[in-house]
């Protein structure tokens, strides 16, 4: 670590823009203090904090799933920050990660507490630093927390889907939501469609096999041959959500079940939900839409589709907020995927996630 006589090194998480920007002028302004001039990217912390030799990592309550590896590979002190109150156990339970104390709400500058709050945060960072013990030991790996997504996009379809996914996809921002995305193919086509899709973005697009973790920013093709809904994660203390693939016999059935993945994605995960009901025959999907907007989601369907039959189902049973062309959907899920907030938890199962 730093000599603490001269300076202390401080990385800042993703804290909210505002609180992160003042929180750089504060420290900044003072001689004791020096700020990594980096903003990490969400899973970067441990390795900006490494590269850098920090003294200290100030976090925000949704970055705790990034603590356990920064713990692993550069066991420095951590302090979240949080609107809310973390004491008792769930602040307790964050201590296995190095974290020593919080603070928040931020006081604003024009208040007249602020000058005596600003005083009292930097002493108590100051003996964070000074005061941190030894590194608890760390958890093994298998009971790291995984980044859980703000929000959930479901991309369903049949004849001429692959096309239109392929489309949607390719025009995709980065985001902290998943996307799972369901054609109607036999399953020796599920791999072709992750390559296809692979060619077209940058983002992670693997094949959703049993047991595969929705996470934030991560395209999750769910495999023809069966169905596949989104059941609780097992085998760990945090709360996850994983694909959950059933073989099914009957040949004559449409598979995957973009119905059956959308009522499990609005039943199990309780997270903000776009519905998008693309190219295809019969009406797969309008059930799903359904379910998704009596859990307050949004369903957008194709306008354009080389087969109209699915979206138009929809449309008419009234479960769609919008039809859109083609080359406008994705931008719909840019947008949505930008106001996807749920309420910030601390995601142990040990404290039934509880609202903080």
């Amino acid at each position: 670590m730093s000599n603490f006589s001269t300076s202390i090194s401080v990385l800042i998480g993703n804290l909210p823009p505002l609180v992160r920007a003042e929180l750089v002028r504060l420290l900044g302004s003072e001689p004791a203090w020096q700020v990594v001039p980096v903003q990490p990217a969400r899973g970067t912390v441990a390795a900006i904090a490494r590269q850098y030799r920090v003294d200290l990592v100030i976090a925000d309550e949704s970055g705790m799933m990034e603590l356990a590896e920064l713990a692993q590979i550069h066991p420095v002190p951590v302090v979240l920050y949080s609107s809310f109150s973390l004491g008792g156990a769930r602040l307790r339970q964050a201590t296995r990660w190095n974290v020593h104390d919080y603070f928040g709400p931020w006081v604003p500058q024009d208040s007249p507490a602020y000058v005596r709050w600003r005083l009292r945060l930097l002493q108590q960072l100051r003996a964070v630093v000074l005061q941190a013990g030894p590194a608890p030991q760390v958890l093994p790996i298998a009971r790291q927390p995984t980044s859980l997504p703000t929000g959930i996009v479901v991309l369903g379809g049949s004849t001429g889907g692959s096309a239109a996914v392929e489309k949607v996809v390719s025009q995709l921002l980065p985001s902290n939501c998943a996307i799972l995305v369901a054609v109607h193919l036999p399953a020796l086509f599920t791999q072709t469609l992750v390559d296809r899709l692979h060619r077209v973005t940058s983002l992670p697009v693997v094949s959703g096999e049993t047991g595969t973790s929705l996470t934030a920013g991560k395209i999750i093709v769910v495999p023809g041959g069966g169905n596949t809904s989104i059941r609780r994660g097992t085998g760990s203390p945090w709360i996850s959500w994983q694909t959950n693939f059933v073989a099914e016999s009957n040949p004559n059935s449409t598979m995957p079940s973009i119905d059956l993945l959308m009522q499990s994605v609005v039943q199990t995960t309780g997270r903000p939900t776009l519905g998008v009901i693309l190219s295809g025959l019969g009406n797969d999907g309008t059930e799903g839409a359904r379910a998704i907007r009596q859990h307050g989601g949004r369903v957008v369907v194709q306008r354009d589709a080389a087969v109209t039959a699915m979206p138009q189902a929809a449309l008419h049973a009234g479960c769609a907020d919008k039809e859109l062309l083609l080359r406008d959907i994705a931008d719909y899920i840019n947008q949505f995927a930008l106001q996807a907030r749920p309420g910030r938890r601390l995601v142990s199962s040990f404290s039934h996630a509880e609202q903080l």
